[in-house]
């Protein structure tokens, strides 16, 4: 008598399945941390401008690493810098601004965590 099993194909996550998400929650979540050790030693916008030199080393190491795709187009870096900047920049700054100014690290999270939420209800009523 023969037996009909099936083999379920186990899921064996890569390295980068799994380090690339991981990288990503710890260089999000350390601006915070790493905004409250480190404004009272240098400005808000120096300490953005070392958070994202650092972060952009180690994604340019994550981009070569994994062979991602570039930007083919001026157009599309444009693009790419214009989103940055709006999303990144203009986020970080208010919130080093605010941790300077003596706001705390985890109010500051949470009012960041916030925003896609007045995001999606300004974009309900203006769009």
């Amino acid at each position: 008598m023969t037996s009909n099993t099936t083999t379920i194909p186990r899921f064996r996550p890569s390295v980068t399945a799994l380090g690339l998400p991981l990288l990503f929650i710890v260089m999000w979540s350390s601006g915070y941390v790493a905004g409250k050790a480190a404004l009272p030693f240098v400005g808000p916008y120096t300490m953005i401008f070392l958070r994202f030199a650092s972060a952009a080393l180690v994604l340019l190491m994550v981009a070569l690493a994994t062979r991602a795709p570039w930007p083919k187009t001026w157009q599309e870096i444009g693009h790419i810098a214009v989103v940055g900047l709006l999303i990144q920049a203009m986020q970080f700054s208010g919130l080093y601004t605010g941790i300077n100014l003596g706001v705390s690290a985890g109010v500051s999270a949470l009012i960041v965590g916030t925003m896609p939420i007045f995001v999606a209800l300004g974009a309900s009523v203006f769009l």
